[in-house]
């Protein structure tokens, strides 16, 4: 496990994990519609935290 020094560091790996998914999982619309889903809440998430 990863131990973030900052939130800012932690959500943009969360964001380049969304947007790999994204990129490589095109085909699949089950998992697309989950990583938009993940990134609505990473969107709440980074909001809160004032990032």
């Amino acid at each position: 496990m990863k131990i973030y020094k900052n939130d800012d560091e932690m959500i943009d790996d969360l964001y380049t994990i969304i947007r790999y998914i994204q990129t490589n999982h095109q085909e699949n619309s089950e998992v697309l519609e989950t990583s938009y889903e993940i990134e609505d809440a990473v969107i709440k998430i980074r909001e809160s935290l004032g990032v």
